[in-house]
């Protein structure tokens, strides 16, 4: 029996380092289909453990 796997889905909200700034202006009707779907932040101080995440779809951010 096989079992569905819903995809994590990796969206760069903002980066910016002392050389660069990501635009994410083109991404942003992208971002707007994703309203409604869990948001993980890998930028906060919570560390990220997989036993801690249901299943499911979420956005990373970073």
């Amino acid at each position: 029996m096989s079992e569905k796997i819903a995809p994590t889905i990796v969206v760069p909200m903002h980066y910016k380092d002392e050389y660069s700034t990501l635009n994410i202006g083109p991404l942003q009707p992208f971002l707007d289909k994703l309203k409604g779907y869990e948001r993980v932040d890998c930028g906060s101080e919570v560390t990220l453990e997989a036993g801690k995440l249901k299943r499911g779809v979420y956005v990373f951010t970073f």
